[in-house]
């Protein structure tokens, strides 16, 4: 054996240094099941309730148990039943279970007005058409209140699907076309807010089918004034919203909207090319492509 080293030893470094970060554990087991009885088991619980109701409802129907005016009196009272809780769960923090509780809510108040006009004839058209109206807006102005953009979604898909499901077949272009610039203020409105760009998509992408339906089908010489004013209408628009939070809010970010105005440009003055050159001429067609640009 070696003989024992003379003079002081190095001292020893401490297991844990003082400057270390905290060591952090994971929840316990029985925290673990708190949660899941708290939100998990409520949740299974609640959804099993409705699918419950649902099942009710539909032999209730098939029995003839509730008239078609009781049919659309319950329908109502379960989409203010969905929203009411839905707030309810949003407070007592649930809040994804809740916002979806009240985007279904949203859903059913457009299905049970469709079904009250078009399956019951219960109400006229301008009621139900006066309704899903305020439906759209009460719709986009919770996406703001809750800061949410899928629910501003679910009220633009309803709005642009209202005049489709609600249609009796006949022409009404300044009714129609007024309501869609409407919906488009909407999503103009909220683009000066929140800059969501698939909100934005959407609206563009939806207000061209729904304005090419309408010219396929219905379109003459005769209707070029009312036609032109609200195409160039649709196409400022969405000149706008791809810009408005620079413009409102002054942020310094990357410009991503040419992806919409774009296209939206080209399609409108793809439009203004055939009914200025059936209408007028094709030189008259200068005019509106200085305009654009």
């Amino acid at each position: 054996q070696s003989p024992p080293q003379s003079g002081p030893r190095p001292p020893v470094e401490p297991l844990d240094p003082p400057d270390s970060p905290p060591i952090t554990t994971a929840p316990s087991a029985p925290n673990r099941e708190v949660q899941f009885g708290q939100k998990g088991l409520l949740i299974a619980g609640v959804g099993t309730m409705i699918v419950g109701i649902g099942f009710f409802l539909r032999y209730a129907f098939e029995q003839n148990w509730v008239g078609p005016a009781g049919r659309v009196a319950l329908a109502y009272l379960g989409a203010i039943a969905f929203l009411g809780s839905g707030e309810f769960f949003r407070r007592k923090e649930a809040g994804s279970f809740g916002l979806y509780l009240i985007g279904g809510g949203i859903a059913t108040l457009y299905l049970t007005t469709f079904a009250a006009f078009q399956l019951y004839t219960l109400i006229g058209q301008g009621l139900a058409f006066g309704f899903l109206i305020v439906v759209t807006i009460f719709a986009g102005l919770l996406s703001l209140f809750y800061n949410t953009q899928w629910l501003a979604i679910l009220g633009l898909v309803g709005g642009f699907l209202t005049p489709v499901l609600l249609g009796t077949g006949q022409d009404n272009q300044i009714v129609l076309m007024s309501y869609m610039a409407v919906l488009n203020g909407g999503v103009l409105t909220l683009a000066a807010f929140q800059q969501w760009s698939l909100l934005n998509r959407l609206g563009v992408v939806f207000t061209w089918l729904l304005f090419s339906g309408w010219y396929v089908r219905y379109y003459v010489e005769a209707k070029f004034w009312p036609t032109s004013f609200f195409l160039n209408l649709f196409f400022l628009t969405y000149a706008l919203v791809p810009f408005m939070p620079y413009f409102w809010s002054k942020r310094a970010e990357r410009l991503t909207g040419f992806g919409i105005s774009m296209p939206n440009a080209f399609i409108a003055f793809g439009y203004s090319f055939s009914m200025i050159r059936e209408t007028f001429s094709l030189p008259a067609v200068c005019l509106v492509s200085l305009s654009y640009a």
